[in-house]
């Protein structure tokens, strides 16, 4: 999804520090399939720095730039073949979230990484969001805690590895940085929260409970795509 907010000042400049900020996670998150569900921003906003050897980019409607056009919660790709799913503010445009995570868990491999980013609640942003009745940070369906975001990974098996707040600025047009010297408050004067997360290893005696007719299904993520196509 596209909001047209994004391409005023207080949308590009968030825009550009959630590109900072994931530089260093997107550098070292390499692997054979990398899977952005959602646009946020336009189609290459946050592959400068990816290291991947496929990347592939969905969304729900038909927009330039995208590799597949799908429901997010039927993905018609593979199980097992995802090494990282990024998910840009998706979860908080949609009205039924829990079942894309539910799909995005069967479709990464076992200890494959998921990257999230969302708008903190508690936040000024989160309080502007609220009391302009949704009118700013349009398009944002609800916005989601770090706290209910990281029990629902855990509940999906997903060891958290990183929580991350940044984006301590007003939400005004004009930037005004806000202090950050007292690490407790951190949390409610920073807008955005990063997640990284790790789906854990299925012990073995549980594993075709987690496999689809019994057993694991492989193969690279366009190999899956075009099969589904075929």
């Amino acid at each position: 999804m596209r909001p047209l907010w994004l391409l005023d000042t207080i949308g590009s400049r968030l825009i550009q520090e959630e590109q900072e900020e994931l530089v260093d996670v997107l550098a070292i998150s390499s692997g054979d399939g990398f899977l952005q569900i959602g646009i946020w921003g336009h189609s290459k906003t946050f592959t400068n720095h990816l290291h991947a050897d496929e990347f592939f980019l969905v969304e729900q409607g038909v927009i330039e730039g995208v590799n597949l056009v799908a429901k997010f919660d039927h993905l018609p790709i593979k199980d097992q073949v995802i090494d990282v799913v990024f998910l840009p503010h998706t979860l908080e445009q949609v009205k039924v979230n829990q079942p894309i995570l539910n799909s995005t868990t069967e479709l990464l491999k076992d200890g494959g990484k998921l990257i999230a980013i969302g708008f903190n609640p508690f936040s000024l942003w989160g309080l502007r969001h609220y009391l302009s009745g949704k009118r700013f940070l349009l398009g944002m369906n609800q916005l989601i805690s770090v706290k209910r975001y990281t029990t629902w990974l855990i509940d999906l098996g997903f060891r958290i590895e990183k929580i991350h707040y940044f984006h301590a600025t007003l939400p005004t047009v004009k930037r005004y940085d806000l202090p950050l010297k007292i690490n407790i408050f951190n949390p409610f004067l920073c807008a955005c929260y990063m997640i990284v997360a790790n789906k854990e290893r299925i012990p073995m005696t549980l594993e075709k409970q987690f496999t689809r007719d019994g057993y694991k299904q492989s193969g690279s993520l366009a190999d899956s795509m075009s099969r589904v196509i075929e």
